[in-house]
C-alpha cells in the first residue's frame, strides 16, 4: 500500500508508527534479499568460469585420449587374432 506522506502525517501517532516500523522492516526483507541474491550472482561466475575452464581442458584432450584408445584397440584386435601387432620404431 502507498502512502503520502501528507496522509501518514494524518495518521494517529500510534498508528504512524506502526506503518513506519512495518514499511521498515518489508524494506529489511528486500534489501537482504537483494544482498543474498547479488552474493550469489559474485560467487556464481568464478564458479561457472571454472567449469567452463575445465569443460574446455577436456575438449582439448578428447584427439589425445582417441589416440590411445586407438592404439588399445589395434593391441587388443591383435591379440584376439593371434597376430602379433607391430612394433614401435626405437
Amino acid at each position: 500500500m502507498r502512502m503520502t506522506l501528507q496522509h501518514l502525517g494524518q495518521l494517529v501517532a500510534g498508528r504512524r508508527h506502526a506503518v513506519l516500523a512495518a514499511t521498515a522492516v518489508r524494506l529489511e526483507q528486500e534489501l537482504t534479499d537483494a544482498t543474498l541474491s547479488m552474493a550469489d550472482k559474485l560467487m556464481g561466475f568464478p564458479a561457472r568460469q571454472a567449469e567452463r575452464r575445465a569443460k574446455q581442458k577436456v575438449m582439448l584432450s578428447i584427439p589425445d585420449l582417441q589416440a590411445h584408445v586407438k592404439a588399445i584397440a589395434v593391441v587388443g584386435e591383435a591379440q584376439r587374432s593371434g597376430v602379433e601387432p607391430d612394433q614401435p620404431a626405437q
